[in-house]
């Protein structure tokens, strides 16, 4: 479906790998449909969570054990929503409602940030910034009390680049690495993009970048060893970036960056190591070159992780779809992507280190579509379920039952937006709005008997 040409291809990648930065923003939309919700931190003000850690309470239950191996998995996301005020407290019961879920993993991503498409110096940003990077103390704070209660927790970083992004020198996650973007972008002179190979300061940026972000990574590499994180991933969805070879459409890699830093991190942290790669690079594998389809062997990664939100329909369904398109959707997906990905790394576990699908008819088109959305009931085959929660219930059951029938190709999904939050301030804000969350709505009761039967 997509032109391979320079030109034809890049309009649709940009609106693709965007996707996740729309998805942020849309948190600050969401304060103005529902003024109750709590926490829209990163919205203009100071980023919250950014303070000294709570005090250490909250019961000393651990999750309980079973002999299964699938990695039982939600993802909180990062610094934002919810999240802002809650890593404050870490309200106990969120804790037991995960732990009910029969949840065994939890993924929370940590902001880095860059002023604009010049500044080479990968920072940590704790204020001022729409999603800042949480402290040391509450990051750690954060993971000791998902381990204390046994759950193991997965650790991103990722960059967030709102302010970036509306800088006089603009620069998007996505176009990181690319030495393209100018020709892409209208809103990039060629003097400002010093990942240009011809820029007479591609040179010294390229190495004051990788040193900068090496340096954070090996930062949050400490905090994951001392914490007992169990799976880190260096970077996401900045798959021109994560390149280890050239190929494809790209004449330049960052190969020898990209192992100096694993090298670095594997000094300071013995736990599994993972990227966190977009969807687009596993689907359009000659775009994106060998770079990208070699990058876990090149890098010596443990997992291969998807940023799995993968487009299920070629058109938007005008009623929810059934179970069985979803499995023959899914089907396809594991045939033309995930096997071959399985079989380009064997001996590795393929992880969706994002997943998630919101509770929209058209979410099988457009996985984010209606996203914040108030939710107003529809149900047209009067089944007595909401379309688009019957929809996103019959997404996550399909995925489930073509894991389970294709045993050893996908060995969990990080499902997303499941943000930090007591029961009662969820219901009184984002509860009200559709989302990738699926708190109260049928497809909890999927993961629950799934991750059930998985635990064993």
């Amino acid at each position: 479906m997509r032109a391979e040409a320079a030109a034809g291809v890049v309009t649709q990648r940009a609106t693709t790998l965007d996707a996740p930065d729309r998805v942020r923003r849309s948190l600050c939309t969401a304060a103005l449909l529902a003024p109750s919700l709590i926490g829209l931190g990163g919205c203009g003000g100071s980023g919250g969570g950014s303070g000294d850690a709570p005090a250490d309470s909250g019961g000393s239950w651990t999750i309980p054990s079973g002999p299964g191996t699938r990695w039982r998995a939600v993802h909180m996301g990062g610094n934002w929503g919810t999240n802002v005020e809650a890593v404050k407290t870490l309200p106990a019961e969120y804790f037991e409602y995960l732990r009910d879920l029969n949840v065994n993993w939890v993924g929370i991503n940590v902001a880095l940030h860059l002023a604009d498409s010049m500044d080479p110096s990968v920072a940590r940003r704790y204020d001022g910034v729409r999603f800042p990077t949480f402290t040391d103390d509450v990051l750690a704070s954060l993971i000791r009390r998902f381990r204390r209660h046994g759950f193991n927790v997965y650790v991103t970083l990722a960059f967030e680049l709102a302010e970036a992004e509306a800088a006089a020198r603009p620069l998007r996650r996505w176009q990181l690495g690319d030495p393209f973007a100018p020709a892409e972008d209208a809103r990039i002179a060629p003097a400002d993009w010093p990942w240009a190979l011809e820029h007479p300061q591609h040179a010294r940026f390229i190495a004051d970048f990788w040193a900068a972000y090496t340096e954070q990574a090996v930062h949050f590499g400490r905090i994951a060893q001392a914490e007992g994180v169990g799976l880190y991933s260096l970077g996401g969805e900045t798959d021109r970036l994560f390149r280890s070879r050239a190929g494809g459409r790209w004449p330049n890699a960052f190969g020898n960056e990209l192992g100096a830093m694993v090298r670095a991190v594997r000094a300071v942290y013995g736990g599994r190591l993972t990227y966190n790669m977009h969807y687009d690079a596993v689907k359009t594998r000659s775009y994106f070159g060998a770079g990208s389809d070699h990058l876990w062997e090149d890098l010596a990664l443990d997992v291969v992780g998807v940023s799995a939100y993968f487009p299920l329909l070629d058109t938007p369904p005008a009623a929810p779809a059934s179970l069985l398109a979803m499995e023959s959707a899914w089907g396809q997906v594991f045939d033309e992507h995930l096997a071959p990905l399985k079989a380009r790394n064997p001996g590795r576990p393929i992880l969706f280190t994002e997943c998630g699908y919101v509770d929209s008819v058209r979410a099988p088109f457009e996985p984010a579509a209606e996203e914040f959305a108030l939710r107003v009931a529809v149900d047209t085959d009067g089944n007595g379920i909401e379309d688009g929660a019957q929809t996103q219930a019959s997404v996550y059951q399909a995925l489930f039952n073509l894991m389970n029938r294709r045993p050893g190709v996908v060995e969990g999904a990080f499902l997303w937006g499941m943000m930090m939050s007591d029961a009662r301030t969820w219901a009184d804000g984002f509860g009200k709005l559709r989302g990738f969350d699926f708190r109260g709505k049928p497809a909890e009761a999927v993961v629950r008997s799934t991750y059930a039967a998985w635990r064993g």
